[in-house]
């Protein structure tokens, strides 16, 4: 059995992505919802890098004249979960919550914080003064080699899995953009093992350029006969040379079958040790190679928040260096849980505003 987990993922989810504007960071995406296989092909929740600036100047920049508050403000709790556009009184003044949070402390010195200081509390329990808040910025640098989709248009991407053999005619190139080949399988030391159903592979890309669509290389997923990748990851990519070995490893496969682009399934790298500097570093090198070569590069991420809302904390991993490198990103919402809580919709909502 290969990749227990990414078969679970993938086959019971086949998803289908549904592309929609998320102002908030001024970025486009596409819900992550299980359906047979039989159904529609697997989507994901992406976001154009292009509008990438840096996370903190993107939430500084972020207009919030189409959210919703609550019609009672209510002082600030360390228990409460506050979420976009919540407005609370703390220490004689008022404050907008930017984006999901709990626990974290309005302070009106902290520009790029999650808490946007709105004045003082009047008798009236108003702002005694003006909300400066500014529309976002339109202009982004954007680099000549990288996708120049705009966030007018939508990407529908399916992850195929190298061990379905008769699921191709299946794939929906009415509506799919991109389709990433999963997976290619990481080695401890730097390199990757041979590509599994390589003749599959080319039969993915040769449809999916028939239908003016791109094929991807999917690097890693959760396991690999059922054995997590995440320590090969961190030792593939241990030293600077290896990190060299592994990015070179993954761009000459793509090139041998004619991918268009590699999309880095890294479950996951973390805060608390090294893998995310690691990880940073390694996404840093595939980009500027990858562009070089009019290549697209993005990467399969955490959801960022949970079904119920709460943060994960190793979502932060991937960093804004990370985004800006990467063309997209893939938002995992999904795997909220057994039943009804795998892939809600409100698992999509909270994924979206984390």
């Amino acid at each position: 059995m290969k990749n227990k987990k990414n078969f679970y993922h993938i086959l019971l989810g086949f998803l289908f992505g549904i592309a929609i504007m998320m102002f908030a960071f001024g970025i486009h995406t596409t819900l992550l919802t299980p359906e047979p296989i039989t159904s529609k092909p697997t989507g994901t929740f992406s976001a154009n890098a292009s509008s990438i600036t840096s996370l903190s100047q993107q939430a500084k920049a972020t207009s919030y004249s189409k959210q919703t508050t609550k019609s009672a403000e209510t002082s600030w709790s360390s228990d409460t979960i506050y979420t976009g556009g919540e407005i609370v009184h703390y220490k004689n003044g008022r404050y907008r919550a930017k984006w999901w949070t709990q626990n974290e402390i309005p302070d009106k010195t902290k520009e790029w914080g999650v808490w946007e200081y709105l004045g003082k509390v009047s008798s009236s329990g108003t702002s005694s003064v003006k909300n400066t808040s500014q529309k976002p910025s339109t202009k982004n640098s954007t680099s000549s080699n990288k996708d120049t989709t705009t966030t007018k248009n939508f990407k529908v991407v399916a992850y195929y899995p190298s061990w379905v053999e008769n699921g191709l005619s299946k794939l929906r190139f009415d509506t799919i953009t991109h389709v990433n080949y999963a997976f290619a399988i990481p080695t401890s030391d730097g390199s990757l093992r041979p590509l599994e159903n390589p003749e599959l592979a080319k039969k993915v890309i040769k449809k999916a350029h028939e239908n003016g669509a791109k094929a991807l290389l999917a690097i890693g997923g959760w396991s690999y006969n059922g054995t997590p990748l995440e320590s090969t990851f961190k030792s593939a990519t241990a030293t600077k040379a290896k990190r060299k070995k592994f990015v070179n490893s993954i761009i000459a496969m793509m090139e041998k079958y004619g991918f268009d682009g590699v999309d880095m399934d890294w479950e996951h790298p973390r805060m608390d040790d090294s893998s995310k500097k690691q990880y940073e570093a390694v996404m840093v090198s595939l980009s500027k190679k990858l562009h070089a070569k009019n290549k697209l590069l993005t990467s399969a991420v955490l959801s960022g928040a949970t079904p119920d809302g709460q943060i994960y904390y190793d979502a932060a991993a991937h960093t804004d260096t990370v985004l800006k490198a990467v063309d997209w990103i893939n938002v995992m919402a999904y795997d909220g849980g057994d039943g009804a809580r795998h892939s809600s919709y409100q698992f999509a909502i909270n994924s979206g505003k984390y």
